[in-house]
């Protein structure tokens, strides 16, 4: 596998020699060519040094599967940070959400710790998302600055798709004191999303008709938004190996 690794990614000798190392249970380059070509076909820009440093710094990547766990998660981080740019940003920051099983926004649970430190990962790249989400908790929800501090959580989720759908839905449901408890939306954002459809929307969709119809199509949107964007990437890989 040294061979492989400097011709194929240009690492240096002595990286070579490390990486190899590790995969010494290797006995074929299939599983590395498959990888290698996903990369290469959907254009991310990891190549030459950025593709070396990659491998260089997890060069288990090699062991991970491809359709299982490498594809769902290059779609889950596409489709929260909208464009491959700042995908292979989070590759080169967070190397592990390469390969780890982050399987799309529900196909995880939310309060699971892959969740929090993928979209906690995210969050320190795009400062100015996160400086939108503290002004939003503050002059929206009316939380202080150590509150959101001591509540890290409800920066991690995204604001569009999770904290204001949720706020939006909390405020009705108080306004017509449909529940009797007096949650906040911390624990409101933390409910995973099967329980909260089945807890806070579907349980009032005959009270809040409007509510539940416009946060249910949303759901499906997303949902359908990530199965297409994993068919498309599933098909090419496909293509390719016939």
């Amino acid at each position: 596998m040294v061979g492989y690794f400097i011709n194929s990614i240009g690492l240096s000798k002595d990286e070579a020699i490390t990486a190899s190392n590790k995969l010494t249970h290797l006995k074929s380059t299939k599983t590395p060519d498959s990888v290698l070509n996903f990369f290469n076909k959907v254009e991310l820009g990891l190549n030459g040094s950025d593709l070396g440093d990659l491998i260089a710094g997890d060069p288990y990547l090699f062991t991970r599967g491809l359709n299982t766990r490498i594809i769902p998660s290059f779609v889950f981080l596409e489709t929260i940070l909208g464009c491959k740019e700042n995908v292979v940003k989070v590759f080169k920051k967070s190397k592990w959400l390469v390969s780890g099983k982050v399987e799309g926004e529900f196909g995880i649970s939310r309060d699971s710790w892959m969740f929090t430190y993928a979209i906690d990962a995210i969050c320190s790249l795009i400062c100015r998302s996160r400086k939108f989400k503290l002004g939003f908790l503050m002059n929206e929800v009316g939380y202080d600055p150590g509150y959101i501090a001591s509540h890290p959580k409800l920066l991690m989720y995204s604001l569009v798709k999770r904290v204001a759908p949720r706020n939006a839905v909390l405020r009705v449901l108080k306004e017509k004191k449909l529940i009797k408890t007096n949650p906040g939306l911390y624990s409101f954002v933390c409910f995973p999303e099967t329980q909260f459809l089945k807890d806070f929307l579907l349980k009032y969709k005959d009270d809040i008709p409007d509510v539940y119809e416009a946060y249910i199509s949303k759901y499906y949107e997303i949902r359908d938004k990530v199965e297409l964007k994993f068919s498309v990437l599933w098909s090419r890989i496909e293509e390719e190996e016939d």
